[in-house]
């Protein structure tokens, strides 16, 4: 009885089989890896949502004069609060605009001594490295951090 003919018969079996457990592995794994994307980008825009209607919220002690002192501290509070979150998870332009806002209402001008200006200087330069988490093309400097009080 002669084999030769079995073993091409053998190799596509087992070769198909291969090629197919390697497929299956290769769908799996990209279906995991842009579903993992997809909802890390679900994530961010939820939290800016979230961070969007707190901005909103708590801006009008700016121009709101019938406030109470407690009431406009508390806003004032949780602005600052949710500045810092606009600075780490926002788009450039829109912490470009909200500064430009904050700085049309708010006097900013201090003068600081050079180991205050130095402390600023390194909660900046804290919020940017932890912002290029988020977003790793970001094209905001430590100066585009505002240091409101």
């Amino acid at each position: 009885m002669e084999t030769g003919y079995l073993w091409p018969i053998a190799l596509a079996v087992v070769g198909s089989g291969f090629v197919s457990t390697i497929l299956t592995i290769a769908n799996s794994w990209a279906k995991d890896y842009f579903l993992a994307k997809r909802e890390a980008k679900d994530d961010v825009f939820k939290i800016r949502k979230d961070i969007h209607n707190d901005f909103v919220e708590y801006m009008d002690f700016l121009y709101k004069n019938d406030l109470s002192d407690n009431e406009r501290a508390k806003k004032k509070y949780h602005f600052l609060k949710t500045y810092r979150m606009i600075f780490l998870y926002s788009a450039d332009e829109d912490v470009k605009k909200i500064n430009k806002m904050i700085e049309a209402n708010i006097d900013l001008v201090q003068k600081d001594d050079p180991y205050m200006q130095d402390k600023k200087n390194k909660v900046a330069e804290s919020f940017l490295q932890l912002r290029k988490h988020t977003i790793k093309d970001t094209s905001l400097s430590v100066d585009d951090f505002l240091h409101i009080t």
